[in-house]
């Protein structure tokens, strides 16, 4: 139960940094405007998270033996093919940005 909160805890902070360095930016750039845009998708994303979560423990979790296994076997390998695709994609990207 603490690791997970530790998990958690990182996980929030990280993502406070990040919209943090994005709302300072808009100030540094005169983009005030986009602000609201940001704070909106930030509670946007957080109410989702809450959703799914909820929808994830209503349809799964009460998985048991094998089948949990199975299940989470395969959360893992997608979030492999997630990850992966995103390392070729930002490669590809920072090709085109050098020029």
């Amino acid at each position: 139960m603490l690791s997970s909160f530790f998990i958690a805890f990182r996980e929030g902070l990280e993502a406070f940094l990040i919209v943090g360095i994005i709302i300072s930016y808009l100030f540094k750039i005169g983009e005030k405007r986009y602000i609201k845009h940001v704070i909106f998708g930030v509670i946007f994303a957080i109410v989702l998270s809450i959703g799914l979560a909820y929808i994830f423990e209503l349809l799964f979790g009460g998985l048991e033996g094998k089948v949990e296994e199975i299940f989470e076997g395969s959360v893992m390998l997608l979030a492999v093919v997630v990850l992966t695709y995103m390392i070729f994609w930002m490669n590809n990207q920072a090709r085109r940005i050098k020029g």
